[in-house]
């Protein structure tokens, strides 16, 4: 028996007529699980990740989750022109502040994060050079 091509969809559905297996259904190259992986659970408690905002669920209670896991977000970019010093806070739930920002488009500045001693990873940027810190950060 020669084996069917496998280089087209006819070569693979002439296998599964010959296994006698029924049709796989829908599927999408673009499928990525609904779950945190272990990578992924390590990274959210200590870096945090950034994420699109498509990514971050409010659920039914006001609180933020990714991939089926509560989280909290905040800003890691601050930017410290001249005098001027401001510190993020970090958001637990859809408060009014997250709400505007979404509004505004500016979401895309957000990470998301588990951590629970308030501490987070930040970048402060003073004109061209960017220092990462750890720096605690009060809620929102």
């Amino acid at each position: 028996m020669r084996l069917p091509d496998f280089t087209d969809d006819a070569g693979l559905i002439a296998l599964r007529h010959s296994m006698g297996a029924e049709a796989p259904g829908l599927f999408s190259p673009s499928y990525r699980p609904n779950t945190l992986t272990l990578e992924e659970l390590e990274q959210l408690a200590t870096d945090g990740k950034d994420v699109s905002i498509d990514d971050v669920v409010v659920r039914e209670d006001g609180t933020l989750s990714y991939k089926d896991g509560r989280v909290l977000v905040y800003i890691r970019d601050l930017s410290q022109n001249g005098g001027r010093h401001w510190v993020p806070r970090f958001h637990v739930a859809d408060c009014r502040t997250l709400q505007q920002q979404r509004e505004q488009n500016h979401f895309g500045h957000y990470v998301v994060a588990t951590r629970d001693d308030g501490f987070f990873q930040v970048n402060v940027i003073k004109g061209k050079k960017v220092t990462s810190k750890l720096m605690q950060l009060d809620v929102c």
